[in-house]
């Protein structure tokens, strides 16, 4: 089992920043929440209901639904919820209940979705709390940023941005374009999903902008075969998710692992993020060994924001009380940490991740609930002084065909040693030096067998003065890196 399908699979109830947002491991297309289907009951063929469309899109692969029937009463509009969620519950697919928290909570729905003119959406989540999804209609940039600065954007699990495309559902109204689709996705809070006039063909373009996902109406809700339109959309999507390139192979994960001995100021961090999302990296997890709490919860903040624009995953390494405030994807524990089993009850819906240095440790963590290990040292390493006797490859295949959660390799390892670790059966490879350190002790880049980094030979240029290197060299470089240890997996 690969760490995509364990996350998409423990968490497919829910597309809230701890759940199915989720989990993106392609390099060029995040669109990492699966499709979601918008109703408009009118729109259906004349020998179709809404709930047997809605069948169809299910079977058909669609990973939630959002019920968007604004002329029904709330009588109306609560019996159709119920029937609805007769066909998602059993499937596992979310239903989120457009404009009315009310029938939502009163349905059992999982969430509530709402536009310009309902309740702020502040309001809402005193009405829901905080176990229920809650996203918001936004249709430019100024509408996403004035949710942001109100305070109400911190409380969304995601914006739905459109129409992108021309659509049949609004005639008349000009498509907003990919342009100002990425611009958006670059600079919102939480992430968002495209939806308007999207087809089969234009996935990939919706992937390409850093969406993490798209919504569907008319595509599927006027189709002869649910199923099959359905399908149209979700497969090309789940190659997102699952990290399949164009060549039919499985890309592995890249885990960065970063602290202040990498990055000492906010200014390096968010450059170095921004630098290893964009070159592939799949998961970043902050360590922040005896940091003060403010200080420490201040760059998670850094890191939650970066990984959200970017569709990937923030773990943070140690604090689950930082972990949560920060809005992180999970918590990393090590031996000496607070036990997985009373992380997993503190934190139901989070990543639980536990180091592990042999296999009695893993099928151990495996017993308390663990999501994921992190086994090593597979090699020697500098960054970080250990008793363990490295695993080496045989020590790690080992553990990979003992356990049956997703093994991520660390220790020693760069585009030098890399090279055949997934034949061991680990998911991916976990790294700090060979992304983010951009110098050694002695002044050469610490890259493995790989090539000199742009930044150091700006810096042997005289271009750049070091750790005060501008934040688009020092990104360039970790981006450079984190494009060449992708490519080894």
């Amino acid at each position: 089992m690969c760490l995509e399908e364990l996350w998409a699979g423990r968490y497919a109830l829910n597309i809230g920043r701890y759940g199915l947002f989720q989990r993106t491991l392609r390099k060029a297309a995040p669109l990492a929440w699966p499709p979601v289907l918008v109703t408009h009951r009118r729109l259906c063929p004349s020998d179709k209901s809404l709930l047997d469309v809605i069948a169809g899109a299910i079977e058909g692969g669609i990973g939630a639904v959002i019920l968007r029937e604004k002329d029904l009463t709330g009588r109306e509009l609560l019996d159709l919820a119920q029937s609805v969620l007769a066909l998602t519950r059993p499937a596992g697919v979310p239903l989120i209940v457009n404009g009315n928290p009310a029938v939502a909570i009163a349905a059992g729905a999982d969430g509530v979705h709402l536009g310009a003119e309902d309740l702020p959406p502040s309001k809402v989540r005193s009405i829901i709390g905080p176990g229920m999804l809650l996203g918001r209609s936004i249709h430019s940039s100024e509408e996403a940023q004035a949710l942001a600065e109100s305070g109400d954007g911190a409380v969304l699990d995601y914006f739905l941005f459109g129409n992108v495309f021309e659509t049949a559902c609004k005639p008349g109204k000009a498509a907003v374009g990919l342009d100002v689709l990425s611009q958006i996705v670059r600079r919102s809070p939480v992430p968002v999903i495209a939806i308007g006039g999207i087809t089969a063909d234009k996935v990939p373009l919706i992937g390409r902008s850093g969406a993490a996902g798209v919504a569907i109406m008319s595509a599927i809700m006027t189709a002869a075969d649910p199923v099959a339109a359905a399908r149209a959309i979700t497969v090309p999507a789940a190659k997102a998710v699952a990290g399949v390139t164009e060549a039919g192979e499985d890309a592995g994960i890249l885990y960065g692992i970063i602290g202040r001995e990498q990055a000492s100021d906010a200014a390096t961090l968010a450059a170095m993020a921004d630098g290893a999302y964009a070159g592939g990296c799949d998961i970043i997890q902050l360590r922040e060994k005896n940091m003060p709490t403010g200080e420490f919860l201040r760059r998670a903040q850094i890191l939650r924001e970066k990984a959200s624009r970017w569709g990937k995953l923030f773990i943070v390494n140690d604090r689950i009380d930082i972990a949560i405030a920060a809005g992180a994807d999970g918590v990393h524990l090590g031996a000496e940490d607070l036990p997985p089993e009373i992380a997993r009850q503190m934190w139901p819906k989070g990543i639980i991740g536990v180091t592990v240095r042999n296999l009695a440790q893993a099928q151990a963590a495996v017993a308390a609930g663990a999501d994921y290990v992190g086994a090593g040292p597979v090699f020697p390493t500098t960054s970080k002084r250990l008793d363990a006797p490295p695993l080496g490859f045989a020590g790690l295949q080992a553990i990979c065909d003992a356990i049956d959660i997703p093994v991520v390799a660390i220790g020693g390892l760069n585009a030098g040693t890399m090279n055949g670790i997934r034949k061991t059966g680990c998911s991916g490879v976990s790294v700090i030096s060979a992304l983010f350190q951009l110098r050694d002790a002695k002044g050469h880049p610490d890259r493995g067998a790989a090539a000199p980094c742009r930044l150091t030979a700006l810096q042997e240029e005289g271009t750049s003065d070091g750790p005060g290197a501008p934040a688009d060299f020092v990104r360039a470089a970790v981006e450079e890196a984190a494009r060449r240890l992708k490519a080894q997996l």
